[in-house]
């Protein structure tokens, strides 16, 4: 009889160490690992790191109206529309973008060195990004390309605020379009930047400039071009239906 007392009360203690074992699983939470990476963020003004993943591949709208050119440091900038032929009124997609063609890490100092008329391409605002962009009334070349290029942002919106210097240095990723800026109002930890730039145009400014008015593109062929710090030059055309 004491045997099986004694058996009854080793079933009883195990019982409730399995029955506690299985409340401890239940209230306590399960601990996981989770890893971020930096965002890569296009913007004009000083960004924030993001926890956000974006890709770096490029847009470049299948190839539709594209071209790209190889400029200094293993870097090629690219330039794309949406398409060749629009209406009056239709809005253009315009896309620049600056790649690292190395399989490795490409620090590019910058050179400041955009051409005429590409400063303040297609904003006021400071831009992060080492190219400019034009869009010129007329069917040109890059031999007889003329610096008269249309207005196309509201010279009416202001930057306001901090003033912002330019990056010195370019960190580029492997294959990538994505870098670190470096120097000026930027470091590493204003997260990877995306060097791409797209736009809508559903035409252009004109007028004063306190009095602008936007003008949709005539009917007729207009040039686009795109300019980078280190040489590189690429222009494409479309045009405007009657």
């Amino acid at each position: 009889m004491f045997k099986v007392k004694w058996l009854l009360g080793i079933c009883i203690l195990y019982m409730f160490g399995v029955l506690g074992l299985i409340v401890y699983a239940i209230i306590t939470p399960a601990t996981t690992t989770t890893s971020t990476s930096t965002g890569i963020v296009s913007t004009n003004a000083v960004p924030s790191a993001s926890s956000q993943t974006t890709s770096t591949a490029s847009t470049n709208f299948n190839d539709v109206n594209s071209v790209s050119s190889s400029s200094g440091n293993n870097l090629s900038l690219s330039l794309s529309l949406d398409g060749k032929i629009y209406e009056p009124g239709q809005s253009v997609s315009i896309i620049v973008d600056e790649t690292n063609l190395l399989a490795t890490i490409n620090s590019v100092p910058a050179s400041d060195n955009l051409p005429s008329g590409f400063a303040s391409g297609f904003t006021n605002e400071p831009s992060i990004f080492p190219f400019g962009l034009a869009v010129v009334s007329g069917n040109y070349t890059l031999s007889n390309l003329i610096a008269n290029p249309l207005l196309i942002y509201d010279p009416r919106d202001e930057y306001i605020g901090p003033q912002v210097i330019g990056p010195t240095s370019y960190s580029f990723q492997p294959s990538s379009d994505a870098a670190y800026l470096e120097g000026g109002s930027y470091s590493s930890s204003n997260g990877l930047m995306k060097m791409q730039y797209e736009l809508q145009l559903n035409g252009y400014w004109n007028g004063n400039p306190m009095e602008a008015v936007q003008d949709n593109f005539n009917p007729g062929i207009y040039t686009v071009v795109a300019g980078d710090e280190w040489g590189a030059l690429v222009l494409v055309h479309f045009t405007v239906t009657n």
